[in-house]
C-alpha cells in the first residue's frame, strides 16, 4: 500500500495572488495619476509662459495714431514712389524687438480673391521704450483694391505676434494669416 500524502492549499497562496493582484491594480492608478498631474503642471507651465509672453506683447503699442496713405512731398527726388503709409510701432516692454512688417495687403483681381498681393518692409530691431514711424513708399495709391493691413514682429523669445486693427485689445499669434476683414484706411 502506498500512501500519498496530499498537502492542502494553504489560505496564504490565494491571499497572496489577491494581495499582488490588488498591489498591480493600485500601481496603474497611481501611475495614470502620476501622469494626470504631471501632464496638468506643464500645461500650467506652458499657460503661465504665454501669459507672461502675452503680458510682454501687449507692451508694443502698433497702428495707434495714423495709419494711412499720404502723398509724397513733390520736392522729394523719388517722386516715383509718390504714395507713403506710415505704422507707428512703439515697444514699452524691457525687452528688444525683433523683425517687425509692417504689410499692407490688396487684391488685384475682384473676382479672385488668392490674388492677394502683400507689400512689406522690416525694421530688424526696435530696442526697449524706442518709439518709431516706419513708412513704406508706393508707386501707386495701395488704398486701389486694399484688403487691409497688419504689423508683425517676433518677441525676444522668439515668439511672433501680429495687430491688424488699432482698437484690438490685445496682439495674437502670428501663424501666416492674413489682416482680418478689410478695413477703411484712415486719412
Amino acid at each position: 500500500m502506498v500512501v500519498q500524502l496530499v498537502q492542502p492549499v494553504s489560505w496564504w497562496v490565494p491571499a497572496a495572488a489577491v494581495a499582488n493582484a490588488v498591489g498591480v491594480l493600485f500601481a496603474i492608478y497611481f501611475g495614470i495619476a502620476n501622469l494626470r498631474q504631471r501632464s496638468a503642471d506643464e500645461k500650467r507651465r506652458v499657460d503661465e509662459e504665454e501669459a507672461k509672453s502675452l503680458a510682454q506683447a501687449r507692451l508694443v503699442i502698433t497702428g495707434q495714431g495714423h495709419v494711412g496713405v499720404r502723398e509724397a512731398d513733390p520736392a522729394l527726388r523719388d517722386d516715383e514712389l509718390r504714395y507713403l503709409m506710415d505704422f507707428p510701432f512703439a515697444n514699452h516692454g524691457d525687452r528688444p524687438v525683433l523683425d517687425v512688417h509692417p504689410e499692407i495687403w490688396r487684391q488685384t483681381d475682384p473676382n479672385d480673391p488668392e490674388s492677394a498681393q502683400r507689400f512689406s518692409v522690416r525694421q530688424p530691431v526696435v530696442e526697449s521704450g524706442e518709439d518709431i514711424t516706419i513708412t513704406m513708399r508706393f508707386h501707386e495709391d495701395p488704398s486701389r483694391g486694399y484688403m487691409g493691413w497688419l504689423i508683425r514682429w517676433t518677441d525676444a523669445d522668439g515668439k511672433q505676434w501680429y495687430r491688424d486693427n488699432p482698437d484690438q485689445d490685445a496682439p495674437r499669434r502670428y501663424t501666416g494669416q492674413r489682416p482680418g476683414e478689410a478695413r477703411h484706411l484712415a486719412g
